[in-house]
């Protein structure tokens, strides 16, 4: 329990500092008065991003100190293991006997790092709309053009890298939990 709980609050420290550069490059594209005003979708997106950032940062925090209470409780034992499972368990008993806690309580504790990943992509669509829309608006192919299209293999890469590598990990963690490991 203990190894559980140091993990989790690096994990949560982790995405509460990554969401804070997150919102500082979100609220840094759309101060800054060099850049081509983006269509208005492009700040939509942004604003999402800003949205699922600030949030993430809430939650996390949150459930950080959550975490940090209840490891300081007399019996914290008892008290991680209601928070996690939704139920006290015997600690002896074996992880069958256990209750696993409901879907809802387990997707709650991803809720932070699922809102950052968000946050990134969010933000590479933005930057992929405002380098499209500058395109768009060129009438043949120059340098808008050529940026567009570096930009859109650049995000098709990047993002699909993403998905793939949350996928594996999360099918493989998946995996792990369902076989007990």
């Amino acid at each position: 329990m203990d190894r559980f709980v140091d993990i989790k609050q690096r994990e949560l420290a982790t995405v509460i500092v990554s969401c804070a550069l997150v919102t500082s490059l979100i609220a840094t594209l759309l101060s800054w008065t060099w850049l081509p005003i983006p269509a208005y979708t492009a700040k939509i997106v942004a604003l999402c991003a800003l949205i699922h950032s600030l949030v993430a940062i809430g939650i996390a925090a949150q459930q950080l100190i959550a975490l940090t209470r209840a490891h300081i409780h007399p019996h914290r034992t008892q008290v991680m293991q209601y928070i996690l499972f939704g139920s006290i368990a015997n600690p002896q008993s074996p992880i069958t006997d256990v209750n696993a806690g409901s879907g809802w309580r387990h997707f709650s504790w991803q809720i932070p790092t699922m809102l950052l990943g968000n946050s990134i992509v969010l933000t590479l669509i933005t930057l992929g709309i405002a380098v499209f829309d500058e395109e768009r608006k060129a009438a043949v192919w120059g340098t808008e053009t050529v940026t567009a299209l570096c930009v859109a293999v650049s995000l098709s890469f990047g993002v699909g890298c993403y998905f793939i590598s949350w996928f594996c990990i999360e099918w493989q963690m998946q995996e792990a939990i369902a076989k007990d490991l």
